[in-house]
């Protein structure tokens, strides 16, 4: 009794599992008595009865199935340019939505357009499509997605299932996704179109014969050693039908099976459709190619040529030799090697000409006549081979041919090979000696940013030898060993840097030892660098200096005569830029926001002061005449050489200064005189004065006022070239200091 009474339980508690897939609106979770749980079920919390739990049925979240779909994850699927897309869901789909406690909404085709997304993969654009619920069941859920157009011919597209939008069940137990709140993928599939594009001539191949993918383009000549080819702007090969050549009127003269036809070994977007030695010499012809002798290797078919004015040529024969190669050029050249010259076409040493090697200067070196001296010159097929003397090291060679020294078996010569066209220059066996090092051995205040350097006699590249960094005490200890291609260290010519920063302390000496081969010449057979192998032949000392730069002496202070303040500075010691820099401020008495502000520039900067230049039009306006101004400067803007920070100017009482009554000079104070005249205006880098013996002085100034030139007894002609573009002002004085002309000049 006992045993059917348990059976009898478990049995109401598998309807009522079902029933919570069937009637969804009614049941969105069940209060059941621990003891009858059955597999499927997990207990997720207690209700307000401590011996009932609330239970979800689970479902595998992750169980999706795309089709199409090849099963691989590392390679797209194929598919077709009008696919549509099947997606199967193992289980009742609902809609989710996290705020709603039970919901539980069956999705539609409405709802479903929301829940994916499909993309092109290159750009990341979105591809429209229509979603619709093809089937729903207690089992499964099948969407299809189809596209609202046609997709690109060979493109990557990829299909998402959007997280959080849709559940397995009701009451927003279990989410397609993390629910934290953001659209990200729960799924998804690559996709890569199949090619329908038929292949086209590339209209970009347009160089010596070729002519907009023809070789050769319609109306040239081609030789009888020659042959036709068509290059294309993808891949292709051989397809089905003919190639037609014809005569000029319309008679056909050689037909080629497309089968025959080959790409070019070095491109496989050329298709080579054969030579042309069977032709006439002198006749004209032109060619026609059915559809679909040449394909992708998709199998798209070429449309052809089919038109007698698309691919016409004249058939001349070959007899003059042309120059394919010679060698040596470049740099780094055996001192041994011998001169070669390869034409197109098999030759013959001519009746007269010579060969000379010269060097850079013009010095004839040495002359072989190809008569006279005709055991110097071995030729093989169209390949000549020039036995000289030989060479000197580290030395700058040219070499002319004359026309003629070679022909062809018909007698026809070869052109000349001029020596501004054949240089070369030879290896250096030059010993590869140190010339510098920065800093110099027994260096003391070295900065820990600085950059040691070895400078050599010549360019070197890495060694297999190592750069050591050592402590100078009693262990000599070793802080540093790098190889010459460490990302420390860099070379450039002739010259090695080496980067220590971080492994040097401020008032610590070390000394640096470099092993035999550290670097090595750029000969053809290297000279290895012998090293620094004594202890102390390079040491140094690291700067403990920690004091921060003091400003001795602000500018302006009290009154000053306009209404435009020039702010220096002037510290103890040199000073710079730091690399935070910063700003400094004029605020008027009383006030804390700043009327101007002014972003600090390396350019202001000059030894031990900071000349805080600047232009009022662009910050919004200058200063008020007759008022009370106070400077603030940021702290850590300013550094000394050591990289010790200023403090700063921090209060309202430390720098401060009073306008004057006058405005700073403008565009309104501009004065000509026709006796002396500035021209051309506009002006680039040169300006003309009129009567410029009767002037002492010129200087030239910048809209706020500022000085920018001067000239004490001017010529007719100023150089303007170290001046930005803008509007200035331009003023002559005589000799008693007295102005007879004030102008305004613009530079363009």
């Amino acid at each position: 009794m006992k045993r059917n009474f348990t059976w009898f339980i478990r049995q109401i508690v598998l309807a009522l599992m079902a029933l919570v897939w069937v009637v969804p609106v009614q049941a969105q979770a069940l209060e059941i008595d621990p003891t009858g749980l059955s597999v499927g079920a997990v207990a997720l919390g207690s209700s307000i009865s401590g011996d009932i739990y609330t239970v979800k049925f689970l479902t595998a979240a992750d169980d999706v199935t795309f089709e199409p779909d090849n099963g691989d994850s590392t390679t797209p699927t194929p598919i077709v340019a009008d696919q549509v897309f099947q997606i199967t869901f193992d289980g009742p789909v609902y809609s989710f939505v996290s705020e709603a406690q039970y919901n539980n909404i069956q999705i539609d085709d409405d709802y479903a357009q929301n829940c994916f997304s499909l993309v092109k993969v290159s750009d990341g654009t979105s591809v429209a499509f229509t979603a619709a619920v093809v089937s729903w069941s207690l089992t499964s859920t099948v969407v299809s997605i189809t596209p609202n157009a046609s997709l690109e011919s060979e493109t990557e597209y990829n299909l998402i299932i959007l997280d959080d939008k849709m559940q397995y069940g009701v009451a927003n137990q279990s989410p397609l996704g993390n629910n934290n709140g953001t659209y990200e993928v729960y799924d998804q599939n690559n996709y890569l179109t199949e090619d329908t594009t038929a292949p086209i001539l590339d209209v970009d191949a347009d160089t010596g014969l070729w002519e907009d993918g023809y070789y050769v383009g319609t109306g040239e000549t081609i030789l009888t050693d020659d042959q036709l080819k068509l290059d294309f702007t993808e891949p292709v090969t051989a397809g089905t039908g003919s190639v037609l050549i014809y005569t000029w009127n319309g008679i056909l003269v050689q037909t080629i099976d497309a089968s025959t036809l080959t790409t070019d070994p070095s491109d496989d977007s050329i298709i080579i459709i054969g030579g042309v030695s069977g032709l006439t010499v002198g006749q004209d012809y032109y060619v026609i190619v059915e559809p679909g002798a040449i394909q992708d290797l998709n199998g798209n078919l070429f449309a052809g040529v089919d038109e007698e004015d698309d691919w016409s040529f004249t058939l001349e024969a070959d007899q003059i030799p042309d120059v394919i190669s010679y060698s040596p050029t470049g740099s780094n050249v055996s001192l041994t090697s011998d001169l070669m010259i390869q034409f197109d076409l098999p030759v013959v040493l001519g009746s007269a000409g010579t060969v000379t090697l010269y060097l850079a200067d013009g010095t004839a070196v040495q002359t072989l006549d190809v008569v006279a001296d005709a055991m110097y010159f071995s030729i093989v097929g169209n390949k000549v081979y020039i036995d000289i003397n030989s060479l000197t090291e580290s030395t700058a060679y040219k070499v002319s041919v004359d026309a003629g020294a070679f022909q062809s078996s018909a007698g026809e010569s070869a052109a000349a090979i001029s020596s501004d066209d054949w240089q070369f220059e030879t290896e250096s066996n030059q010993d590869l000696l140190l010339v510098s090092l920065t800093p110099p051995d027994n260096s003391v205040d070295v900065p820990l940013d600085q950059i040691y350097q070895m400078e050599f006699n010549q360019g070197v590249q890495a060694g297999t030898g190592v750069f050591e960094l050592h402590q100078a005490d009693s262990q000599n200890t070793t802080i540093a060993t790098l190889s010459a291609d460490d990302a420390r260290i860099s070379i450039s010519g002739n010259t090695v840097s080496v980067n220590l920063t971080g492994l040097t302390e401020e008032g610590v000496e070390y000394y640096i030892i470099v092993y035999p081969d550290f670097v090595q010449n750029t000969s053809l057979t290297p000279e290895s660098f012998a090293g620094i192998l004594k202890v102390f032949n390079w040491n140094f000392t690291i700067v403990s200096e920690k004091t921060a730069p003091e400003v001795l002496l602000l500018s302006p202070t009290g009154t000053i005569a306009d209404n435009h303040p020039n702010l220096v500075m002037t510290f103890n010691e040199a000073v710079e830029l730091s690399s935070t820099g910063g700003y400094a401020y004029i605020y008027e008495e009383g006030s804390t926001t700043p009327t101007l502000t002014i972003e600090l520039t390396s350019d202001m900067f000059s030894n031990n002061e900071v000349n805080i230049v600047y232009d009022a039009n662009e910050l919004g306006g200058g200063l008020a005449t007759g008022t009370n101004y106070y400077v603030l400067v940021d702290a850590g803007a300013i550094q000394d050489v050591n990289g010790n920070a200023f403090a700063g100017i921090t209060t309202s009482t430390e720098w401060t200064f009073t306008t004057g009554s006058d405005y700073a000079l403008g565009i309104e104070d501009e004065v000509a005189d026709d006796e002396f005249v500035v021209y051309p205006n506009p002006f680039d880098d040169v300006i003309y004065i009129t009567n410029y013996d009767k002037i002492s002085r010129v200087f030239i100034t910048n809209v706020v006022g500022q000085r920018v030139k001067e000239i004490t007894n001017p010529t007719n002609s100023i150089s303007t070239s170290d001046l930005r573009n803008g509007i200035y002002f331009i003023t002559l004085m005589l000799d008693d200091d007295v102005i007879v002309s004030t102008q305004r000049i613009i530079k363009r």
